[in-house]
């Protein structure tokens, strides 16, 4: 059985790769994962908190796509669209992210990901 903490960090991965930071809410995240708003605040305490696990699991997806398994291209095709649409839409939040994540220089990895 899959722990509350799961359920809320599969479902929040889901919805940021659906909608983007801006589209986001703790509500979609919370009627997704089927718990209630307060339960995500208790395990992770913010919409920005889930944002920089969403950008680290699409980061994750997307740099190991050379070596995923057939089933797993959509996971690593939806993280790519994530990280373009955020770059476009959210390029300065974004970065920010990706340098407390990734330090060092990965944002031209990143850029390429939009031409």
């Amino acid at each position: 059985m899959m722990s509350t903490e799961q359920k809320i960090l599969d479902a929040s991965n889901y919805v940021f790769l659906q909608n983007g930071y801006h589209g986001t809410t703790i509500q979609k995240i919370s009627d997704k994962a089927g718990v209630g708003k307060s339960q995500v605040h208790y395990y992770f305490r913010s919409k920005d908190n889930l944002y920089e696990l969403a950008i680290k699991y699409a980061a994750d997806q997307l740099l190991s796509f050379n070596v995923a398994v057939k089933e797993d291209n959509e996971k690593a095709l939806n993280s790519r669209w994530f990280i373009a649409t955020e770059l476009r839409n959210n390029k300065v939040v974004f970065l920010q992210v990706v340098d407390k994540l990734f330090p060092g220089d990965l944002s031209g990895i990143f850029d390429s990901i939009c031409e």
